[in-house]
């Protein structure tokens, strides 16, 4: 019994969320006019749980050809938004955004018009 115990207080500390909605797309830039879509791109995450959530083999995708899933370490402290973008975290090249995370140019990308950012889990909670 200790073993399991020890084992929940383990994914409730790291934050293994399971549920959907605990992390939401809040914003998004698509477009950017102040430079280019390579360096310009990025979404807002929100983390609604009371716990922080680590995004290693998490999965962001769109209903067509892009996706990545991150790989290492990327905590969400809890009840916090997190910036990741497609471009470098230097604000002077991106647009001015304070980027948490960059997940680098050519791994996904934002339709200007119609698209969709569709967030998975590890164990493919949508």
């Amino acid at each position: 019994m200790k073993k399991l115990y020890f084992l929940f207080l383990l994914c409730s500390f790291i934050g293994f969320s399971q549920s959907p909605g605990d992390i939401v797309v809040t914003e998004y830039m698509n477009d950017s006019d102040a430079v280019s879509d390579t360096v310009g791109e990025w979404f807002e995450l929100y983390n609604t749980t009371t716990s922080p959530i680590d995004l290693n083999g998490w999965t962001f995708q769109d209903d067509g050809r892009n996706s990545f899933t991150l790989t290492g370490t990327v905590v969400v402290p809890a009840e916090s938004y997190f910036v990741m973008g497609r471009g470098p975290a230097d604000t002077m090249v991106n647009g001015g955004v304070n980027l948490d995370f960059s997940y680098g140019d050519g791994v996904f990308t934002l339709g200007n018009g119609e698209d969709e950012i569709v967030i998975l889990s590890p164990s493919m909670v949508e």
